[in-house]
């Protein structure tokens, strides 16, 4: 098929927009559904909190997760965390 027929026939031009589109779209949601299997985490291996990471201070751990740091108090002790 040549370029000029594609490009001339809207119907078909249309076909091939959906094709491409619905190709992209699987590239990007099928890795989406392996991710759970590929950052599994590892035995041993801790993640740091933002406040242990900020060395206690919450306002600096606010900082790290984006949040106001009455909203992270807040969170803590809905959480029953000590504040």
């Amino acid at each position: 098929m040549s370029h000029e027929k594609l490009e001339t026939n809207v119907g078909l031009m249309a076909i091939g927009i959906a094709i491409v589109i619905a190709i992209g779209g699987l590239a990007e949601i099928v890795p989406l559904m392996y991710q759970a299997e590929t950052i599994k985490p590892l035995p041993g291996v801790k993640p740091y909190p933002a406040l242990e990471l900020a060395g206690g201070v919450k306002s600096r751990a606010a900082e790290l997760l984006s949040l106001n740091r009455t909203t992270l108090v807040e969170k803590m002790r809905r959480l029953g965390l000590s504040s």
